[in-house]
């Protein structure tokens, strides 16, 4: 009720109480892991939950959570901020919370009703969200031709970034958000592009001894093969390079003023470009707060 469906402040302790008690005898059945009632272990006595009093099991109390008023606004929240932007409007929210009411809480229409609206499509829905580490690496390892890093060297960027897949830090999970940059994390990002694009070395990465001696030396991955986003043409072509590396990078136009700042680099290094030059460029765009965002 805290976390997932309404919030603090709509339930009380007795709430909380009569609930447990709704919903023992559901267990899970270890070998298949899947969901079992034990009827036996049930407290088939009457139960008075949200001001409703009944002989409730589990299935029914999350019914009566869904009629709250307070649910449908507390969902609706928690999934436009996790696809567009905090702090939505009131009226936006009870708008969301209507639609999540009319389609009873399924959540294939609601979020096909949420992607089709023109607030999603606003300008303050774009670039509005920091990347998770997940993000951040996977969407850098599906836009550049990357060599995939070995197993533990992506582990330990993880923990480093603070999102371990499958080991959130408590029952709600990661808090997201400005919590994904942190004097600790956000270097570290840094450094973690630098070698993506110009080649993993463990020892530069900063992974522990320890780590190397148990899981064996992890794979030095090759740099980025630049031939196969460049072309020759482009290396003489200081704009039309900066231009392609943008799309693919930003996938779509930065202000000017960071634009500037790409031109002013490439500006300083010979014609045509070597593959340092047009790595150490790719750098940059990554280091920008820019490529923090989605």
């Amino acid at each position: 009720m805290e976390l997932f469906t309404l919030g603090e402040g709509h339930y009380t302790e007795s709430d909380i109480k009569e609930a447990a008690r709704a919903f023992t005898g559901y267990r899970i059945d270890g070998p298949n892991q899947s969901f079992k009632f034990i009827s036996q272990q049930f407290d088939p006595g009457p139960k008075t939950f949200m001001g409703q009093t009944g002989n409730w099991d589990g299935d029914q109390i999350i019914d009566i959570i869904l009629t709250n008023p307070h649910c449908a606004p507390f969902v609706a929240t928690r999934i436009w901020r996790f696809f567009a932007y905090e702090d939505p409007a009131p009226q936006l929210v009870e708008a969301l919370a209507s639609e999540l009411r009319n389609v009873h809480y399924q959540i294939w229409p609601f979020m096909k009703q949420l992607f089709a609206s023109g607030e999603f499509y606003n300008v303050k829905s774009r670039n509005s969200q920091i990347k998770s580490p997940i993000q951040f690496v996977v969407q850098t390892l599906r836009t550049l031709p990357i060599p995939i890093p070995d197993a533990d060297v992506i582990q330990y960027a993880f923990r480093q970034m603070g999102q371990v897949p499958f080991f959130p830090p408590n029952a709600k999970g990661w808090g997201g958000g400005k919590s994904w940059i942190n004097t600790a994390t956000l270097p570290f990002r840094y450094k973690f592009a630098r070698q993506l694009i110009n080649g993993i070395n463990p020892t530069e990465l900063g992974i522990p001894k320890m780590m190397e001696a148990i899981s064996g030396q992890p794979a030095i991955t090759l740099p980025l093969s630049v031939d196969q986003i460049v072309e020759d043409a482009d290396r003489e072509q200081p704009s039309k390079l900066i231009e392609q590396l943008i799309l693919r990078i930003f996938q779509g136009t930065p202000e000017p003023k960071l634009s500037k700042t790409f031109t002013q680099f490439v500006t300083q290094k010979p014609l045509p470009f070597d593959n340092n030059t047009i790595r150490d460029l790719l750098v940059l765009m990554m280091n920008t707060s820019n490529y923090q965002i989605s």
